[in-house]
């Protein structure tokens, strides 16, 4: 179970860790992608 902060810190958590690599900012946002997808389904 996720508090509310969660949700959104979600949103921004890792992409300063990955800055350094392109491959892996690319698939922090896929992965965000995904993440936001079964939050708005409940999932």
């Amino acid at each position: 179970t996720w508090s509310e902060n969660e949700f959104e810190l979600n949103k921004t958590y890792a992409f300063d860790t990955v800055a350094f690599s392109s491959w892996l900012t690319e698939l922090r946002e896929v992965i965000l992608e995904d993440t936001m997808k079964k939050i708005e389904s409940g999932s």
